[in-house]
């Protein structure tokens, strides 16, 4: 395994990404998936997804400002995220 961490740290993965790809973390079939895509990128690599969803069954039409609360200050966590990346 020695020559694939080599190769993918010469590369440019992190250390990180490299534990994930050789321990195969989060890699397999759900056998009960609520979805399940493949898609070919154009650069021609395949990435396959299952998920599992965890749906509430309906929230209170007094509360859906909520939901909508939660995905915004993700969203902004995500947009805070990147702008760290990039600057270094």
């Amino acid at each position: 395994m020695s020559g694939i961490r080599d190769l993918l740290k010469a590369s440019g993965y992190s250390e990180k990404a490299i534990g994930y790809y050789l321990n195969k973390v989060n890699v397999g079939e759900l056998s009960d998936a609520d979805a399940h895509a493949i898609y070919t990128g154009p650069c021609g690599d395949t990435m396959e997804v299952f998920l599992r969803i965890e749906y509430l069954g309906g929230i209170p039409p007094a509360k859906v400002h909520c939901t909508c609360l939660s995905k915004r200050t993700l969203q902004r966590a995500i947009k805070q995220y990147k702008k760290k990346l990039q600057s270094g």
